[in-house]
């Protein structure tokens, strides 16, 4: 295999690595209060519960309400995370697109006037009058 596809291929993958940890990190910090904020509540609730300070029933109904308002926090707070992520990586890539897109700009296009495409001596293809621009995109399919 050649060195720049085993280079490549290892640069990608310890990229992605680093992306997945922090990425989890970062679910795991934005689910920390769905989890640990209602059952520490409940815990509490609980222990007045058996203290005589209401009920257990009380406190399940207590931690159902918590877990539902924790819910929707920790997923803005995932979605801020992950929005962030995307600027960073844009921020990244913006230049590189960028200078592609003059290249485009510039590039001439071509034109196809009365074009016949064969594949084992039979015409597959004949093209009366086909103009491609910079960026244009051409999908071909059929038998």
């Amino acid at each position: 295999m050649p060195k720049i596809y085993v280079t490549t291929t290892a640069e990608y993958f310890g990229k992605f690595k680093r992306f997945t940890f922090y990425n989890r990190g970062l679910m795991f910090l934005a689910n920390m209060p769905v989890v640990i904020g209602p059952n520490l509540i409940f815990v509490l609730a609980v222990i007045n519960a058996i203290n005589g300070m209401g009920t257990v029933g009380e406190a399940v109904a207590l931690r159902g309400v918590l877990s539902n308002l924790f819910e929707p926090v920790a997923h803005l707070a995932a979605t801020v995370g992950s929005y962030y992520v995307l600027v960073t990586s844009y921020e990244r890539i913006a230049p590189l697109l960028e200078s592609r897109a003059e290249k485009i700009e510039t590039a001439p296009y071509a034109e196809f006037k009365n074009a016949v495409f064969k594949y084992d001596g039979r015409t597959v293809l004949y093209v009366e009058e086909l103009a491609v621009r910079p960026g244009d995109f051409i999908w071909v399919r059929g038998p």
